[in-house]
């Protein structure tokens, strides 16, 4: 037997779906993939109304096993085998055991590593995000071990990726509220990286020793005097945030497409479209000075609403993995999403004056569901970041200010 180590976070624990009291349910406003023997079983049923029902709603492609078919969607673009109440009617009518690989574990993610398993949920699930983000211990991480025949057929999970997922997730942690502090001091750790070799031994500990003198300078408040020195660049600063706008605006019928909305027109960047450069970055500087100014103080009473969004970050990506994009790349994405995210929860409160835990779990939510609901998604939205890099990582610091 082989021992294989389990990492689930509290939040992941304690999920259970809600059902016809999700606020925005996942049969609805998305492709539906069915694998070969549910399709089969739907379409094959010895009970008529659910023969029935799959005859008219679901669409046969035979693109692989895993993709045999697809649900349709109705006219006000909810899955077919919904009731009256938008419980599932194969649910009900063949039991928990019938529903397909899709909707049986959504939200539930599994990340596998050889000798690993990291059990995680997509926040693209309004009551995952809620679990997540309304809880203190939301993202306390329990460790098992589990008793297998062989071990997964996944890459090892290297002790250079472990380590340095460690460091992020500490340096984050150092940080509370401040997270563009957090952010900053990664971004060090990430320049330094690029001068050691992983493999050796000596660099290792030049590494380490880094970490820790980052890790000292946030607890003292010295990473604020350093980041003075950062120019700030507000017209990039708006040029990212219109182009992710209009990556989210091509989306209408997208599930968290209508939340998602609310929180952007109060952004209103639209209202510059035609205004000068000089404008644009105006209203980025205010932003930005509102969010020190206003939203954190709001935060402060609560900090595990930001907090354990960055954990869940680090966690569920396996940041800044190794294996798909370079480090400094990697958190030029996570600094670009935050940067979003951040304008709203101004936007929001410049509005109302007011920040609920409600909005930080709708913009959060809304956010994920229509940019990181799947790999297709994630890489199109990647693609659209990308192009306001100023050819190089590094003007991610332009972001943090």
């Amino acid at each position: 037997m082989k021992t294989l180590t389990l990492f689930e976070p509290q939040f992941v624990e304690k999920f259970a779906c809600v059902g016809s009291a999700c606020p925005e349910h996942c049969c609805g406003g998305w492709n539906i993939q069915l694998d070969k023997k549910s399709a089969n079983r739907y379409l094959q049923a010895k009970r008529i109304d659910i023969r029935a029902l799959a005859t008219e709603h679901i669409s046969v492609t035979k693109k692989s096993v895993a993709n045999w078919a697809q649900i349709k969607l109705d006219a006000s673009g909810q899955c077919g085998f919904l009731d009256e109440k938008k419980l599932c009617k194969i649910h009900a009518g063949l039991g928990a055991s019938a529903l397909s690989h899709t909707c049986s574990t959504y939200p539930r993610v599994s990340i596998q590593k050889r000798r690993d398993e990291f059990n995680t949920l997509t926040l693209s699930c309004p009551e995952a995000a809620r679990l997540l983000l309304t809880h203190p211990d939301g993202m306390q991480v329990q460790e098992k071990q589990l008793l297998r025949q062989l071990f997964n057929s996944a890459p090892e999970y290297q002790d250079a990726e472990k380590l340095l997922n460690l460091m992020c997730s500490l340096l984050m942690a150092k940080c509370g509220v401040q997270v563009e502090q957090g952010l900053y001091a990664i971004a060090l750790l990430c320049l330094k990286l690029d001068k050691v070799s992983l493999d050796n031994a000596d660099d290792v500990a030049q590494l380490e020793n880094t970490f820790l003198a980052l890790s000292d300078s946030l607890e003292k408040g010295e990473v604020v005097a350093h980041m003075h020195a950062i120019e700030p660049h507000y017209l990039l600063h708006y040029a990212l945030l219109n182009n992710m706008q209009h990556f989210i605006q091509l989306r209408p019928g997208s599930r968290g497409f209508a939340t998602f909305s609310r929180y952007l027109q109060l952004l209103n960047l639209d209202a510059l479209q035609d205004q000068d450069d000089a404008s644009k970055s105006q209203l980025m500087a205010e932003n930005s000075l509102l969010w020190q100014q206003k939203v954190l103080p709001l935060l402060q009473d609560s900090p595990w609403l930001i907090g354990n969004y960055f954990q869940y970050r680090i966690y569920h990506d396996r940041f800044p993995s190794l294996t798909s994009r370079e480090p400094l790349s990697a958190l030029y994405l996570l600094t670009s999403e935050w940067l979003m995210i951040k304008n709203l929860l101004v936007a929001q409160v410049k509005s109302t004056g007011e920040l609920s835990q409600d909005d930080v779990v709708n913009i959060i939510y809304s956010f994920h569901s229509l940019t990181k609901h799947n790999k297709q998604a994630s890489d199109n939205f990647y693609m659209h970041i990308d192009a306001f890099k100023m050819n190089d990582n590094i003007s991610l610091l332009h972001l943090l200010k």
